[in-house]
């Protein structure tokens, strides 16, 4: 369940005829995930959103300040 919130799916009805992308709350930020546990957003509060979900869910969590030249 939390990496359908974390990073949106595709869900089909009417047997796959009808195909809709649920976003997640990294597309809703922003954010970007650069390698596994390692996710990159750009504001503080935006990084707020993202780790209240994940200690919801348990997961425990390390905040870092970096300049990147990734664009988003």
């Amino acid at each position: 369940m939390l990496h359908k919130k974390l990073y949106g799916y595709k869900d089909q009805s009417h047997q796959g005829k009808y195909t809709y992308n649920r976003p997640g709350l990294l597309q809703e930020v922003e954010g970007k995930k650069i390698i596994d546990a390692v996710l990159l957003v750009k504001t503080k509060k935006e990084a707020k959103k993202v780790t209240d979900l994940l200690h919801e869910h348990g997961a425990n969590t390390y905040i870092f300040d970096v300049l990147s030249k990734i664009e988003f």
